[in-house]
């Protein structure tokens, strides 16, 4: 019910034919993690059925009918065994899931930081942040000079810190420190993929 991608600070709020990223699932906090499966048609004439419920990457033969989200699946982190859960017409049914093995949120040693008040880059140019969930957007300052280049490299890491190219797809974007913020970022890379 939630909405699965609402865009970034880096590309903007939308996709490449101007529709916004956020036009599929809800705005509200509260509904994130929770499915509606109320459209599931009981089989044959009873009033009841078993159903089982699994949690998994969406099948890529799929991707395309899910909008915005389908070049963007990343595995989930952990596990779960199927759950089956039995639904009747008319009612209604909660059913936590607990992932078993999932990542541990690290602390992230920058925040609280925004576009205004970024972070400094750490002296030696290399640092160690988390991902943590949803919309959070971390921003690091540093200096440059003319005619020089700059090399940017991201490695995500799944739950066991280990370099994976399914658990997240980091967005990289920088702006001119005169930039006064509110634009998509002149110099970008979406998707980083780096092992």
């Amino acid at each position: 019910m939630f909405r699965g991608y609402a865009g970034n600070p880096v590309n903007g709020p939308n996709d490449g034919s101007g529709q916004p990223f956020d036009r599929f699932g809800s705005d509200d906090a509260a509904v994130e993690g929770t499915f509606d499966l109320a459209g599931l048609e009981i089989p044959g004439s009873g009033g009841s059925a078993q159903c089982e419920l699994t949690v998994e990457a969406i099948d890529p033969l799929w991707s395309q009918t899910v909008g915005p989200y389908g070049p963007w699946q990343v595995q989930p982190s952990g596990s779960t065994p199927p759950i089956v859960v039995t639904v009747s017409k008319g009612g209604n049914l909660q059913q936590d899931i607990l992932m078993q093995g999932s990542a541990v949120h690290p602390p992230d040693w920058f925040e609280p930081v925004d576009y205004t008040s970024p972070a400094p880059l750490p002296t030696l140019g290399e640092w160690l942040a988390g991902l943590s969930g949803y919309g959070n957007t971390d921003y690091i300052w540093f200096s440059g000079q003319n005619n020089r280049t700059l090399s940017v490299e991201v490695t995500a890491l799944d739950e066991s810190g280990v370099a994976s190219q399914s658990k997240s797809l980091p967005v990289i974007g920088m702006w001119a420190l005169s930039n006064p913020g509110g634009n998509s970022a002149s110099s970008h890379a979406d998707g980083v993929q780096h092992v």
